[in-house]
């Protein structure tokens, strides 16, 4: 016995003969229960065949080192044949013959080369309004019963929306369409530019004047304005006709004046 900062240690005998000095805490808990040396020593003459271990399945023995350790010629479930010590594959250390590991590498460069680019954040976007109760547009979407595809949920979800969807176009976003109340869906889902997504939406105001129905939108591109300058006339309560033919007025004015500013410059 022998004392230290950590506890009282001991000096024990295995069984097989050998001597290790242990502490006392990992004896009372269980947690040293050999010396290690004769479960080495047990692995290594332990036969393999047959045995599968995660993905291997132990064929034969391949050959003994001259410290006692035995490699064993295992076949990997991607066909692949490849040796490993006989002490790795019983502990676990050992899964495959490589394989896995490329595929869990494939997976993360995928998920994090992908994480920060357009793509990425427009599905995760469609994911937050959807089924984030605590999302600003949580009411307009998830909380009116609009849904995801479930192939675009899960452990896989981003890598089959990208399958489905390919990379997001600069200057799109993700737009339902032909049904703009409908589910997020391959078949109900584009690539649309802001001017496609503003003809889509269930705040389209429609209007008609002069013999032609057309949206908000349409008649402020026919007269070069935004929105926001006719919606700010029909609050008033002006009609939409003589609001366009005010606006269309004062263009021409502004017209007719820049025209005589750049006449009365070339005269002089």
């Amino acid at each position: 016995m022998s004392h230290s900062k950590n506890g009282l240690y001991w000096i024990c005998r295995c069984d097989c003969g050998n001597e290790i000095v242990e502490s006392g805490r990992r004896l009372r808990n269980g947690n040293r229960i050999e010396c290690g040396k004769c479960k080495d020593m047990f692995h290594r003459s332990k036969d393999l065949t047959g045995k599968r271990f995660n993905r291997l399945m132990v064929i034969s023995i391949s050959h003994k080192t001259q410290t006692s350790k035995f490699f064993w010629k295992c076949k990997c479930d991607c066909g692949n044949n490849t040796i490993v010590n006989g002490i790795s594959l019983i502990h676990g250390r050992t899964k495959s013959c490589g394989c896995l590991q490329k595929e869990k590498t494939s997976k993360l460069a995928f998920k994090h080369g992908k994480s920060g680019n357009r793509t990425y954040l427009s599905w995760n976007h469609m994911v937050q309004r959807c089924e984030n109760k605590n999302n600003s547009q949580y009411k307009d979407y998830g909380g009116r019963g609009v849904t995801i595809d479930s192939s675009w949920r899960g452990d896989h979800g981003f890598e089959n929306f990208f399958r489905d969807m390919g990379d997001r176009p600069n200057g799109k976003t993700l737009d339902r369409h032909p049904d703009k109340n409908g589910n997020y869906t391959k078949d109900n889902c584009r690539w649309a530019t802001k001017k496609q997504q503003q003809r889509n939406t269930r705040s389209n105001v429609w209007i008609e004047a002069f013999g032609k129905l057309k949206l908000l939108i349409d008649w402020c591109e026919e007269l070069e304005i935004q929105n926001g300058s006719i919606q700010r006339h029909l609050s008033l309560g002006r009609r939409f006709e003589d609001v366009y033919e005010f606006i269309m007025l004062n263009k021409n004015k502004e017209q007719k004046i820049k025209y005589k500013t750049f006449y009365a410059s070339k005269i002089q």
